[in-house]
């Protein structure tokens, strides 16, 4: 890694602890709806772990490599699949990581999980019948899911049984190859389900997801996912997905921080910052030297959506390069700039 790239991941690294917001609480503007996309690109590394527990982690990233094409996880309606009729109460679809479908009931109040149609082994569908929650708003740090012991049947006239439980374990900044956010929420899902035909008969089926939110999007930055079948006997894989809008720029983020220009630079005295906003916010303005130190602060406080223009003051630095920043909800944008 090079000295400027160093430089750059540690500023974003400190960075973390001078916004003007905390971590995000989320609510039902996450849900997913019909016609959304979650684009990603795959990690090679399926040995990746998912890393620490707890408040101001620093979940570092930037040494993945990502794949060079992308794909997505396509949100439909259940009606447009052969499996609808499985899964009467369910009004949202997603194409699984094992050729199949993953269905849901979202809400204002969260999200329920309704069951699974999966490939593997032929095709196997898994419908829960009473209210199994993978997540409640609000959810933030802290908050966690524990719902009553799951009741369906599969469609080879199995019982079905188990456990799914979320916990938001985790806040602090994610550290990717293209960009860093902070103010990021890690959700861990486990799904954990049991298809009894009589004893001695069971089938266990086990999902473990780690899934990282921000204020960029609605969608997860990034996800590790384990699969199961029979504790790994029958059937395992790994994947990890990164959310494609970290690599391909502004024009796929959903909401934040974009267009950040500086001009004149080189900066003499003073110079202005113009800058995008999609949604309603502060945003912090902090400038680092070559070293690493953080020389200039000023907070922009209660922005409205639009267009702006901020006067930034650079009499008292001396000349040289530095890195000027801009956050917004965990949203940072960075510009190299030459006072001279």
């Amino acid at each position: 890694m090079n000295k400027i790239l160093q430089l750059s991941v540690f500023v974003s690294l400190f960075f973390f602890g001078r916004v003007c917001s905390a971590q995000i609480t989320m609510d039902a503007t996450y849900n997913p709806y019909v016609n959304d996309n979650y684009n990603y690109k795959v990690v090679t590394d399926t040995t990746l772990q998912p890393g620490a527990t707890g408040a101001a982690v620093n979940w570092n990233f930037t040494g993945i490599i990502l794949s060079v094409n992308g794909s997505a996880e396509a949100f439909v309606n259940p009606s447009s699949t052969p499996f609808a009729s499985s899964f009467p109460t369910a009004n949202l679809a997603v194409n699984d990581l094992v050729n199949g479908y993953d269905f849901f009931s979202t809400s204002s109040s969260g999200i329920e999980f309704k069951g699974k149609q999966t490939s593997i082994g032929g095709s196997l569908i898994l419908s829960v019948t009473n209210s199994q929650h993978v997540i409640t708003y609000p959810f933030t740090y802290g908050s966690s899911v524990t719902n009553p012991v799951v009741t369906g049947t599969d469609n080879f006239g199995d019982t079905l049984s188990g456990t799914i439980t979320s916990v938001a374990d985790g806040w602090g900044i994610l550290a990717l190859p293209s960009a860093s956010y902070t103010n990021v929420v890690r959700v861990k899902t486990v799904y954990d389900l049991v298809a009894l035909f009589g004893p001695g008969t069971e089938t266990y089926y086990t999902m473990t997801q780690y899934a990282w939110y921000g204020s960029v999007s609605k969608l997860p930055l990034m996800k590790i996912i384990s699969y199961d079948v029979n504790h790994g006997t029958t059937y395992h894989t790994k994947i990890v997905r990164v959310g494609n809008f970290l690599t391909t720029g502004i024009a796929d983020v959903e909401r934040g921080l974009g267009g950040l220009n500086v001009f004149p630079n080189p900066v003499q005295t003073h110079a202005m910052l113009t800058f995008s906003l999609r949604e309603k916010s502060d945003v912090m303005c902090s400038v680092f030297d070559q070293k690493g130190k953080l020389v200039y602060e000023k907070c922009f406080n209660g922005l409205d959506v639009g267009m702006h223009s901020q006067r930034f003051d650079a009499s008292d630095l001396p000349k040289g390069i530095y890195f000027l920043l801009l956050n917004s909800n965990g949203i940072i944008r960075e510009k190299k700039i030459i006072i001279d």
